[in-house]
């Protein structure tokens, strides 16, 4: 059975809903005129950096209609309003409205539409469509299905989600006094690592970035600290407060302002924009088999998948990087490499933002995509490549374009030993994270980073599969094993306790070829058709697909690829 994230969610909401139904709490925290009191004072007061951070980072154009889901006192609506958007808001706080109001007006904003209620409940046909979305730290939602589906739906344009990756610095109060205060631990509301697995269920690949936040919760006098701290942890009697007093003082820092209880915490803004999407359902009964409800190892699951595949390559006779040894494969990826569509390597190198001068260490460059021209850009670059076909190639090509020197290690990256890697600015991985042992190779990868870690890998898709997927079982017997694509390379990542940005493209693939023939070699040797009878099969498939241009043949389709990034704290 496939990870069921969407019940996973359901279950962990269900269960900090039942924690606050025991305290009283659940919507009566954003009724409470006390706590929308301070909301409201923040704005008023222009604490709000992080709304200034949000509203760069959505870049929403002039005169757009935007959709704010939980909106709170106006925190994102108002400004917006003041940008030239015109806002609706669907907001079930009463007291959350009347701020908004009163905030509204005090900043001279255009009105704003306003609907009084859950976004579960709200009526599609009065909600409408929108060109932007935007829910910002409301989305403790029930039915998290139909309630993203909901979101999706309403926006012409696009959707921003913001939400906790790792639980807000204030919560450390929870982890520690819960247990002594109530008994049993704190039951958090599930975080955006989940919510991102629970777009791509839906078959929304959205981008991520991440947030590390330092700014812990300020407040202008130490009394009020203790009162708020109270309030979140449900404290009825004066042992408790006595509990909560100790705790504060041993962390309190007194600033200009007031007095600040520091922390750290993670946050994420997820956000895609409409279009097309593949639908690709077998997808997820494809990727693993983990029972609801249990906890999930995706470093495990990485490298059964990543055995699986070996284990195939390996029973047809591919394995040890046999395909990527083979000449006649190597030069084809050179000629394209010099000939063909370069907009994708520019575009890998516009988005690493690498300055000159910087010292780069690309694992598995093959020949040379980009390490040739980083190098050519003024990097320092070193590269860990086992193919010595590839590695001539790369030479070949760095000779022709009359790049500087590259250094090179001819090994597989789980294999090479740190010290002979050393240490770079920059640690670069395109498509070449076919790699067992994931947890040592990442962990090797961050460790040889001083500022930042890039990782190119693929979202697995029927169209993107080169035909393996479709003609797998019918010339082998089998279904065909894919790798883990990059859904479960990021998930393993924040099981590492790194937390980074994603970043997803769909573009049409095109694979070229000089002549027919070479078109077909080419698919007989990544499907291992060796016999006749397999090969007449793969030969109807490209019958379909093929199309001639100019002098040669292309095999048109799309993907989805990934760019994953981290910067060294």
């Amino acid at each position: 059975m496939a990870v069921d994230y969407i019940s996973l969610w359901v279950e962990q909401h269900e269960r900090a809903n039942r924690r606050k139904e025991i305290w009283n709490d659940g919507r009566s925290f954003w009724e409470d005129p006390r706590n929308i009191r301070r909301f409201v004072d923040r704005l008023m007061a222009g604490e709000g950096s992080r709304v200034e951070g949000q509203l760069a980072a959505m870049q929403i154009p002039v005169g757009s209609t935007v959709l704010d889901i939980g909106a709170g006192p106006g925190s994102l609506a108002v400004p917006l309003a003041l940008a030239g958007c015109r806002v609706t808001v669907v907001e079930p706080s009463a007291g959350m409205r009347a701020a908004m109001e009163e905030y509204r007006e005090a900043a001279g904003a255009p009105e704003i539409r306003v609907i009084p209620s859950r976004w579960e409940d709200a009526d599609p046909g009065e909600v409408g469509r929108h060109d932007v979305v935007v829910a910002s730290f409301s989305l403790g939602l029930d039915d998290i299905d139909l309630s993203l589906k909901k979101i999706d739906s309403a926006a012409k344009h696009a959707v921003h989600l913001f939400w906790f990756l790792t639980p807000p610095a204030w919560t450390r109060a929870n982890i520690v006094l819960w247990p002594e205060l109530h008994g049993g631990e704190f039951a958090f509301e599930p975080t955006a690592d989940l919510l991102w697995n629970c777009l791509c269920q839906l078959e929304i690949h959205p981008n991520i970035t991440v947030e590390h936040v330092k700014k812990g919760q300020c407040y202008p006098t130490m009394e009020e600290v203790v009162a708020d701290y109270c309030r979140r942890l449900h404290v009825r009697d004066d042992d408790g407060r006595e509990i909560v007093t100790s705790f504060v003082r041993e962390r309190l820092m007194q600033t200009e302002a007031g007095f600040c209880v520091p922390g750290t915490s993670k946050t994420a803004h997820i956000w895609w924009e409409k279009g097309s999407r593949e639908p690709d359902c077998a997808r997820w009964d494809r990727m693993c088999h983990t029972d609801p409800g249990t906890a999930i190892d995706y470093i495990s699951l990485w490298d059964g998948q990543h055995a699986r595949s070996l284990a195939q390559k390996e029973r047809m006779g591919e394995g040890s990087g046999k395909f990527w040894s083979n000449q006649d494969v190597v030069d084809r990826f050179v000629r394209n490499l010099i000939s063909g569509d370069r907009s994708r390597i520019e575009d890998q190198i516009a988005g690493m933002l690498i300055p000159p001068g910087s010292s780069v260490l690309d694992i598995g460059a093959g020949p040379g995509t980009l390490a040739v021209p980083l190098a050519l850009a003024g990097c320092r670059v070193t590269v860990v490549e086992p193919s010595v076909p590839m590695g001539e190639a790369m030479e070949d090509y760095r000779r022709m374009v009359n790049a500087p020197a590259i250094r090179a290690i001819r090994s597989r990256w789980e294999d090479v030993s740190p010290e002979e890697v050393g240490v770079h600015d920059v640690v670069v991985a395109s498509r070449s994270l076919s790699m067992g042992d994931i947890r040592d190779s990442l962990l090797k990868m961050d460790a040889a980073a001083r500022r930042a870690v890039h990782l190119y890998w693929f979202l697995p898709s029927l169209s993107g599969a080169g035909g393996s997927v479709e003609l797998w079982p019918a010339l082998h017997g089998e279904p065909y094993c894919e790798e883990a694509g990059a859904d479960v390379l990021w998930n393993a990542l924040c099981q590492l306790g790194i937390y980074a940005d994603l970043q997803v493209e769909t573009k049409g693939r095109r694979r070229c070829y000089s002549s027919l023939e070479e078109l077909k070699q080419d698919y007989y040797n990544r499907l291992s058709a060796t016999e006749d009878w397999q090969r007449e099969i793969v030969d109807a498939f490209l019958l379909e697909r093929a199309a001639p241009e100019g002098s040669g043949h292309v095999v048109p389709g799309h993907s989805r690829s990934v760019h994953i990034w981290w910067e060294k704290e």
